[in-house]
């Protein structure tokens, strides 16, 4: 057995996790979704689990004990800690290291700004892919040094795949986006929904530094962005651009929505478009 992923198994019993999860001496990735029976016998295995490569544990009752006694898994490149009661700045710590590429925090209401600066501090530049969505206690100063090179941390991380939605609505600003930009030699996934401080001047650094490698934007609930920046950005970037999201952004109008160059383009498909003026006219 080298993966297994469980999720909503109710019944499923602390000891019986334990054993299966000892008796995979091959497993590589493991995942735990809504099992609340799972506790310190599973956290156990998990840690005395040496091929393991990647773990994702998500809506699990699992405290601060139950967080430490995991170890440090060193083997591990791909990590997803999300909606868990006892994470919080001290308990991320011990998971963070130069191997993982994919990190996954998401939705973690305990974690701060200092979890943001033991990223950079912990996780090298084989990091690519980083959700930090719905971390409301995270700051835009926090954000901002983050993606900022100093002398103490080194260079920003290179990513991939950023998801920065949700977060505390004035937390990403124009500044967190180009920061994280042109940090990126290929910015592939971005994610910014709900970030109403955003303005044209992030689309117009996305456009100039992601047009050769971005495929999928999402500014849904964005509310401060035009027709005018939206336009610029799907112009501008190639057609390896295959989806933009914006549910929620009422402002943005056909002048937009007719107006670009992909309008007939069947490679590039706009998300939440709902409501256009030209589909609110009544039959005679």
């Amino acid at each position: 057995l080298k993966h297994l992923s469980v999720g909503g198994a109710y019944l499923l019993t602390d000891s019986d996790m334990a054993q299966l999860v000892d008796a995979s001496t091959s497993l590589k990735t493991l995942e735990c979704k809504a099992c609340p029976l799972l506790s310190t016998e599973f956290c156990s295995a998990v840690a005395d689990s040496k091929s393991l490569q990647s773990l994702a544990i998500e809506d699990l009752p699992f405290e601060e004990t139950h967080l430490k006694s995991l170890g440090r898994l060193s083997s591990l490149t791909s990590l997803r800690l999300t909606r868990l009661a006892g994470l919080n700045d001290e308990t991320l710590v011990p998971f963070l290291q130069d191997e993982l590429r994919s990190l996954d925090v998401s939705h973690s209401q305990m974690l701060t700004d200092i979890s943001l600066s033991n990223i950079r501090r912990f996780c090298g530049p084989s990091l690519k892919r980083l959700m930090l969505a719905g971390l409301q206690s995270c700051t835009a100063t926090g954000f901002e040094v983050f993606f900022m090179d100093s002398e103490e941390m080194g260079k920003a991380p290179d990513l991939q795949e950023l998801d920065l939605g949700r977060c505390e609505h004035d937390a990403i600003t124009d500044e967190v986006v180009k920061g994280a930009v042109t940090a990126s030699n290929g910015l592939v996934k971005l994610n910014l929904q709900g970030s109403v401080v955003l303005t044209d001047s992030a689309l117009e650094c996305i456009a100039s530094n992601a047009k050769h490698s971005l495929q999928k934007l999402d500014v849904s609930f964005c509310g401060s962005i035009t027709d005018s920046g939206m336009g610029h950005l799907v112009d501008s970037v190639g057609r390896q651009f295959e989806k933009l999201v914006i549910w929620g952004c009422a402002q943005l109008t056909d002048d937009f929505l007719d107006g670009h160059k992909r309008v007939n383009d069947s490679h590039f498909e706009v998300v939440g478009a709902w409501m256009k003026k030209t589909d609110m006219s009544l039959p005679v």
